[in-house]
């Protein structure tokens, strides 16, 4: 119902993955009433499930439970209780969660001040006058523990001037970012609010950063910064960009 759906991965018989339809989530979505469909009650028992039998869960879905910053300004994009519950499962379940994926926006993000690593990945679409990219992660088979990705994309210019799409890789973070890993050698959620941290203080590392992230946004500031680390409700995200 709505959609969901679980999904075991190959040869990594501890983890599995958790698809949600969180379209149903939007506000002002086609239906006249609010209705995720059953899907935060299934996410809760598929969550207590996997503690019970010691599995690492992925979480993925479109849409994800944050505001959007759009140039008219920050607005809600989730029905607020199913936000509110949604983020308080990743606070109660956040030792099997391996890490929350969503796309939506075509470009690269990580939302920090989550329990759980959690990351918004770039987009095939070049709608929003983005290089076409995507994300190759790599995850411990018998953990789930994310030890490192690379962004692969392709120039949408070069590949109209010679009539054929060249993938490259763009970064790996553990190459990019060495500083940033665990001492386990995984990307953590601390990670990623250290190096956004970083970022923001750091002209140099911002202007790599930006030139990395592949997506439609420009220069790292404080707008980009509050976006991802206070971006859970509109008055969030003003308190940050009041206060920064």
């Amino acid at each position: 119902r709505g959609g969901s759906f679980m999904a075991m991965l190959n040869n990594a018989p501890n983890l599995v993955v958790l698809s949600l339809n969180t379209n149903f989530m939007k506000i002002n979505n086609s239906k006249p009433v609010a209705d995720d469909c059953g899907q935060l009650d299934w996410l809760e028992s598929k969550l207590i499930e996997a503690e019970e039998q010691h599995q690492g869960v992925f979480i993925v879905g479109h849409i994800p439970p944050n505001i959007d910053n759009q140039p008219s300004g920050p607005t809600q994009i989730w029905v607020p209780q199913y936000q509110e519950r949604f983020w308080k499962l990743l606070d109660v379940h956040s030792s099997v969660i391996k890490a929350v994926v969503y796309g939506h926006r075509h470009t690269e993000e990580t939302y920090i001040g989550s329990p759980v690593l959690t990351m918004n990945c770039g987009a095939i679409s070049p709608v929003y006058n983005n290089n076409p990219n995507f994300r190759v992660v790599q995850y411990h088979r018998t953990t789930g523990d994310i030890t490192d990705w690379s962004q692969v994309y392709t120039d949408l210019y070069q590949s109209n001037v010679y009539n054929r799409a060249e993938w490259k890789i763009a970064y790996s973070f553990s190459q990019a970012y060495p500083g940033f890993m665990s001492s386990s050698g995984t990307i953590t959620a601390s990670s990623m609010e250290q190096l956004t941290k970083c970022v923001l203080e750091n002209n140099a590392e911002a202007t790599l950063w930006t030139a990395r992230r592949l997506g439609m946004l420009g220069q790292f500031d404080k707008t980009s910064y509050c976006f991802m680390a206070a971006g859970q409700s509109v008055s969030d995200f003003n308190n940050c960009i009041n206060n920064i």
